[in-house]
This record gives structure tokens, C-alpha cells and sequence, in this order.
């Protein structure tokens, strides 16, 4: 095919003619899905009066009575079980942007004013689920991963060691013995940390999550799904807390029912205020709680610590910051 002869008007030429295109659709920033607060299955269920702080009562019982009675005597009486009573706080929570007039007008985009209403709500919901997350971190039954097993000590943060299946054995068992209540059927609910998980799906030999899926059901394999396993239903989560130190040391959250208890005095909404400046330039959006969460039984809650060969090997022990816009 023959070249054109004479002066091409190009690109370069006609430079003025040529402009950068835009997308008008603008992406989404990368997000855990929360799911903390979706284990909280306990509230008030008589509240007696309107209260900042909600006083929850748990009867005690009374010691097993197996002597047997004597025909000529009356039985003595004993003193009623004590009590246990607990308080949740309700706090306030929120957060706002103000959106203005020009930028409405002047938007290339035109969906800034309907992505602040959805980032606040992801905010909220977020926001709210680390609240819950920080009140299980500190529960009283802890146990850690170390070279021998699963145990009650403390190790130093150079000893704790990858997450097994045995752990998940021992942890199911201490929740029993406590006499628990499974969330469900006969299952606990597990968070875990998709760093932790990777030790799992890593295992090899009898006893391990994969031996059974590789001989009968191969999906949660090709799906990367840990499911339900040694009497547990997992979830996979970013967000369970980890501490950095010589090894990051992980959480994982074993959670039967009534581990939580909150207590709500205005659910998570948003609100939209008037404008109240001279010209009505400034429109405040946000989002609005009232609650508060306790720790209700502390039997139906264990947390296993641990490292990851992820984190130890594939990182040298210092996990990046990920940019959700990356």
C-alpha cells in the first residue's frame, strides 16, 4: 500500500484537537467485609427505663443436692446463688463530610454527592465493627501457639508459632468443657486472618484440613474455602487485630452464642442536617450511633494466638500496609 504524500495532520500537529479521556465511573476503594458485629445475638429484654448504662443480671445456681434425705429431719435450707451483674455503656459515635453547592454544580462526575452517602455508610458499619472487635480482643480465655501445641501460657513473640489443626480440636474442646453454646447447630463461628488461613490449606499429611477434601470433596480446594471443619465454620477476615513485634502475633476468634451483649439506644443512621449558612452553600451528611457492647459470657469466647509462615517467611516478619486504591 502506498504511502500518502504531502503533510500529515497528526496527533502531534493538531495537538489542541487531542485530550485526555476520562472515565466517568469511579471505582471503589478495597474493603474487608465486616462481620464482627454480626455475632453479637444478645440485648436487653426488659429494660426497665431509658439509662446510659444498662445493668444485665445473671442468676447463679445452686449446688447439686445428691445426700440423700433423712425420714426424721427436716432439710436444712441454704442461702440462695449469687448473682453476677455486668454494665454496658452506651457511647456516642459519628462521623460527617460537608458536601457544597459548587462542588454539586461543578462535578465532572456527577455521583459525588451519592458516593459521600455510600462512604459514610461503609464508614459506619466498619467503624462500628472495630468497636466490637476491640471489646473480643480483650477476652479473659486466651491461648497461644507455641512449639509444643496450644497453650495457656504467655510465650515471648519469638516462640509463637504457625496456627494447626490440632489448635482448632483444643479450642472447639476448652469451648465445650465450658459448656457453650454452639452458633450453629453443633458449630462454632471462627474469624480468621487470611494469613492464618494460609497455614491450614498449607498442612499435609492425616489429621489436616486437606486430606479429607482431597479424598471426598475437592471444591472448598479449588475455591480456597476453608468452610466447615473439626466442628467449626470459618470466615475469613483482614481485619482480625494483629500485633507487630519479632513475629506478628495474630488473632483468631472462636465465638459461640451470647458472647456479646449490646445495648442500643440509636441504631447506625445516617443524617442528613439543613443547611445553616447564610446562602445555603454547605450540605452535612453523616452518620449517627448510640450503643454500646460488653462482653456477656466469656465461656462462649476463645481467642488462639499465633504467627504465619506468610507473614515470618514471605515478609520476614513485617507485613506492607496495603492501599486499598492500589
Amino acid at each position: 500500500m502506498p504511502v500518502p504524500q504531502g503533510t500529515l495532520n497528526t496527533t502531534t500537529s493538531w495537538t489542541t484537537r487531542v485530550a485526555t479521556a476520562l472515565d466517568l465511573e469511579v471505582a471503589t476503594y478495597l474493603r474487608e467485609e465486616p462481620v464482627f458485629r454480626a455475632f453479637t445475638d444478645s440485648k436487653p429484654e426488659r429494660q426497665s427505663y431509658p439509662g446510659k448504662v444498662v445493668t444485665k443480671t445473671i442468676r447463679g445456681e445452686l449446688a447439686l443436692a445428691t445426700t440423700p434425705l433423712s425420714e426424721s429431719l427436716d432439710v436444712d435450707s441454704v442461702a440462695a446463688p449469687a448473682d453476677r451483674q455486668f454494665n454496658v455503656t452506651m457511647q456516642e459515635y459519628g462521623n460527617a463530610i460537608v458536601d457544597t453547592h459548587l462542588l454539586r454544580r461543578t462535578d465532572w462526575s456527577q455521583s459525588a454527592a451519592g458516593e459521600i452517602g455510600q462512604e459514610l455508610g461503609l464508614n459506619a458499619t466498619r467503624s462500628i465493627d472495630a468497636i466490637y472487635r476491640a471489646v473480643l480482643d480483650g477476652a479473659a480465655n486466651v491461648a497461644y501457639m507455641a512449639a509444643g501445641g496450644l497453650q495457656l501460657a504467655n510465650p515471648t513473640a519469638a516462640s509463637t508459632t504457625k496456627f494447626v489443626s490440632p489448635a482448632i480440636a483444643t479450642a472447639k474442646g476448652l469451648l465445650r468443657r465450658r459448656n457453650a453454646m454452639p452458633r450453629f447447630g453443633d458449630k462454632s463461628a471462627v474469624v480468621i486472618h487470611p494469613d492464618v488461613a494460609h497455614d491450614l490449606f498449607q498442612e499435609s499429611g492425616t489429621n489436616t484440613w486437606k486430606q479429607p477434601h482431597e479424598m471426598v470433596d475437592t471444591a472448598p480446594i479449588y475455591n480456597r474455602v476453608l468452610g466447615d471443619y473439626m466442628g467449626c465454620r470459618f470466615v475469613e477476615n483482614s481485619k482480625c487485630t494483629v500485633v507487630t513485634g519479632t513475629n506478628d502475633v495474630y488473632n483468631t476468634y472462636f465465638i459461640d452464642k451470647e458472647a456479646l451483649f449490646e445495648a442500643v439506644g440509636d441504631d447506625v443512621r445516617i443524617v442528613v442536617a439543613d443547611p445553616i449558612d447564610a446562602l445555603k452553600r454547605f450540605y452535612r451528611v453523616g452518620w449517627y450511633a448510640l450503643l454500646g457492647v460488653s462482653r456477656y459470657r466469656e465461656n462462649a469466647l476463645q481467642i488462639v494466638k499465633s504467627s504465619s509462615t506468610i507473614d515470618t517467611v514471605f515478609f520476614a516478619g513485617s507485613t506492607p500496609a496495603v492501599d486499598g486504591k492500589a
